[in-house]
């Protein structure tokens, strides 16, 4: 009888204890998860091991692809403490980020993205390339930190275009499109736009709370621990940005329209 009592006295903590366990593994999902520091998930974003090759889904059906790349780099920069040896240099840590991709804007109109960013450690921004084309036209641009100057090149349609902005230009952009557009042709003054419409953005960017947290989700009927990132653009479209536990980013979801999925995963 006592053995009897030992066995199932036993038996009962084995079982309590694998339920608790099992709860702080995957029971925080259906709670919310359990919060993070997003700098520290970005930070395992900007120096992940691994890329993410991810599907664009419109309300579901596939537009394009996206091929996004993170390194750690040494940027090259001037020594500021002696400027008595202008030329010498010295190699500042940073990150780099490189993404590439194509979407179909129409059933005959598909456009190529490629850029590159190069950031601090402190995730601030020192340098970006951008290059988009589409039927015949190329839109280039690069962005520069230090110098605090925007250089934009445009091409086709029978017209080229290039010139350099500096950055606090950009923060007024209806006082350069109108210095500009009475000159320019219309496909200049929409680039134009839509180049100012980007640091624009870039500036609400840095601005944006992001929230983080550790959670479970179902991956092809397996359970896989991942980090959520969410975010409100304008205090009303949702971003939610899933992230391995390496810092592979597995799907981005803007609202309900426009997914971003990495390829294996299927439907999350």
């Amino acid at each position: 009888m006592f053995s009897r009592l030992i066995f199932t006295a036993v038996a009962l903590f084995w079982v309590t204890m694998n339920v608790l366990l099992w709860r702080a593994e995957f029971g925080s999902h259906d709670a919310g998860g359990i919060p993070v520091p997003a700098e520290a998930v970005w930070r395992k974003v900007l120096t992940s091991p691994d890329d993410s090759s991810l599907n664009i889904l419109h309300h579901g059906a596939k537009i394009g692809f996206c091929h996004w790349t993170t390194s750690v780099s040494e940027e090259a920069g001037q020594i500021q403490e002696t400027p008595s040896a202008p030329d010498e240099v010295k190699r500042v840590p940073g990150y780099r980020v490189q993404v590439e991709g194509n979407w179909r804007m129409s059933a005959t109109n598909r456009a190529h993205i490629s850029g590159t960013l190069v950031m601090a450690t402190s995730q601030d921004w020192r340098e970006l390339r951008l290059r988009v084309d589409w039927h015949d036209a190329i839109w280039e641009l690069k962005a520069s930190a230090a110098e605090k100057t925007v250089q934009l090149k445009l091409g086709g349609d029978g017209f080229q275009f290039e010139r350099t902005f500096q950055l606090s230009q950009l923060q007024n952009p209806g006082a350069l499109l109108d210095e500009l557009t009475s000159s320019s042709s219309g496909g200049m003054a929409d680039s134009l736009e839509v180049t100012t419409g980007l640091f624009n953005v870039a500036g609400l960017a840095r601005e944006l709370k992001w929230e983080a947290h550790s959670e479970v989700i179902q991956v092809k009927h397996a359970s896989m621990r991942v980090f959520r990132l969410e975010t409100q653009l304008l205090n009303r479209y949702k971003v939610v940005i899933l992230v391995s536990r390496v810092g592979e980013i597995l799907q981005v979801k803007f609202g309900d329209e426009v997914v971003l999925l990495h390829d294996w995963l299927g439907n999350l």
